[in-house]
């Protein structure tokens, strides 16, 4: 048996939790992850689980926080170096995908979670994330227009929507395909498409 989470200190075991979810989200169906799974990854007994996340719906509050944190706090950086709007579109998609193809388990989890029609607490934090989201795409969608960069019949709202439902599509499509490794190939195609939707037309048309 793996002890490798009997000898953490308790937030490093936390954290393992967390890691531990996500690698079995990877392979399975997140909803089928029981905490008798998790713990047994872990080297641990449900009881010595339960002692730092006493329910499922705790665990998965956990998991989510991380994920939504670590996603948003890379394309908030990667859009930070950008030298222009549409510079810092691609490098949040690009930064999106490469987080994905990195850890596989997060969109099952993230995805799995919007399903829930319960108003976990939960789903409360990827809802959350996604508003937040939007806000920053929104924003750099409107600088754009404001440069000259972005067509201004684009609506910023619709464009931020549709930016995220192509992520999601792609993730989603590689999900069924079982083939995470091209996913960074196939975003530069895919935002390509992207950007000549969203462009001024005197630069689409060079």
């Amino acid at each position: 048996m793996n002890r490798k989470g009997k000898s953490l200190p308790a937030a490093e075991r936390r954290a393992l939790s967390v890691q531990s979810v996500l690698q079995l989200a990877a392979a399975r169906n997140p909803s089928d992850i029981t905490t008798e799974a998790v713990a047994a990854k872990m080297g641990l007994t449900q009881a010595a689980l339960f002692r730092h996340f006493p329910t499922k719906d705790v665990l998965w509050q956990e998991v989510l926080q991380w994920a939504t944190t670590k996603l948003f706090a890379a394309i908030e950086e990667a859009a930070s170096a950008a030298t222009s709007p549409l510079d810092a579109l691609e490098r949040i998609y690009r930064t999106h995908i490469a987080f994905v193809a990195e850890h596989p388990g997060v969109p099952r989890v993230l995805f799995a979670e919007l399903q829930n029609p319960v108003g976990t607490e939960a789903r409360k934090i990827v809802r959350g994330m996604l508003a937040r989201y939007s806000a920053l795409l929104e924003g750099i969608i409107s600088e754009g227009i404001v440069k000259s960069e972005i067509d201004p019949a684009v609506d910023a709202g619709t464009a931020a929507t549709m930016f995220i439902g192509t992520l999601q599509g792609q993730v989603m499509q590689a999900m069924i395909a079982g083939n995470n490794s091209a996913l960074p190939e196939q975003a530069g195609k895919s935002f390509r498409l992207l950007r000549r939707a969203l462009e001024c037309r005197k630069d689409r048309e060079r």
